[in-house]
């Protein structure tokens, strides 16, 4: 029950995250077409940010379990580049 704060702040971020998603996502062909990027340069952009979320994910998970921990990771993450 104290974690209540902390876990309705985690799903908000987690809604926020993916609603940005969600919204970027669909629009991204037009914006290609706009930029005259061919289909294949498409296909290289987006194998590139799913390749990059998922070395990522390994890396972050690695500092959160071993390194640093979860909590520290957390916000690192939240802070962004």
């Amino acid at each position: 029950e104290r974690n209540r704060p902390m876990q309705h702040c985690l799903t908000l971020a987690v809604f926020l995250d993916l609603l940005g998603v969600a919204l970027v996502v669909p629009l991204l062909p037009l914006r290609y077409k706009q930029l005259g990027i061919t289909p294949a340069l498409a296909g290289i952009v987006g194998s590139t940010y799913s390749a990059g979320q998922i070395v990522g994910g390994l890396l972050f998970g690695v500092l959160a379990d071993r390194v640093i921990g979860k909590r520290a990771v957390l916000l690192i993450s939240m802070a962004g580049p």
